[in-house]
Formats: C-alpha cells, structure tokens, sequence
C-alpha cells in the first residue's frame, strides 16, 4: 500500500494547486473549474437538444454539483471536528472550513 502524505505535504498540496481556471472538452460536454474547485460552467454540445433546455439544465448542473461539493467540504469539516486534533490537522480543519464558507471545496 501506497505511503500516505505528511499533513504538511497535502497543505502545501492545497496551496499550489493553479490559480487559473481549468477547462476540460469532450466530444459532447465541456467544463470549466475555478481553482477552489467550483464549477463556473457546463456547455452541452449536442445540437439535437433544444437551446432553451441545454440553457436550463446546463444552468442546474452548474447550481447542482456546487452545492454537492459544498456540503461535502462541509460534512469533512465536521468529522474532523469530532477528532482530538494535533496543531496540523486543526490547520487543515480551518482551511477546509475557509474553503466551506466562501463557496466551495
């Protein structure tokens, strides 16, 4: 089994990931992620479905897998909160919460 990361090493992780946003294509499906990995965009490239639908469900998808993602990050927070914490799990706790309370993981 695969050693796991210092607290440290994932902190650190966290704090260099790329500033700029991230967009991904398919053949069917492009998105677009922040670096505090929020979903900014869904564009659905099938001309088969009607425009006023792909706007309103490209819309809802967008909403949708936001507020997963934030109630996951939240839901974390929490179970860390019932462990006795050392200094560098209390760390990653408050960044995990920083991340909760300004919009996403």
């Amino acid at each position: 089994m695969a050693e796991m990361p210092s607290l440290e090493a994932f902190e650190r992780l966290l704090k260099s990931r790329p500033q700029s946003n991230v967009t991904v294509k398919t053949n069917s499906v492009s998105v677009t992620v922040n670096p505090r990995y929020q979903l900014l965009e869904v564009t659905i490239h099938i001309p088969e479905i009607d425009r006023d639908h792909r706007d309103a469900l490209q819309s809802d998808l967008v909403k949708a897998i936001n507020e997963a993602m934030q109630t996951a990050a939240l839901a974390a927070a929490h179970a860390l909160e019932g462990l006795s914490t050392p200094p560098e799990v209390e760390a990653l706790k408050a960044a995990l919460q920083t991340q909760a309370n300004t919009g996403g993981p």
